[in-house]
């Protein structure tokens, strides 16, 4: 569970670094960019192990 502490935190600091500038996106962005690094990641295992 290391990997999911570490995503975590990249995004809680990502957050606060695009916040500063533009706290009406960050929450978008964040999720957006979060899903798409989970999803590019884990559904190729998920397909491929099946």
């Amino acid at each position: 569970m290391t990997g999911n502490g570490t995503i975590r935190r990249i995004c809680m600091w990502y957050k606060s670094l695009v916040g500063a500038y533009n706290p009406k996106i960050v929450d978008l962005v964040t999720y957006q960019s979060y899903l798409t690094k989970v999803i590019a990641k884990d559904v190729p295992k998920i397909l491929f192990s099946v």
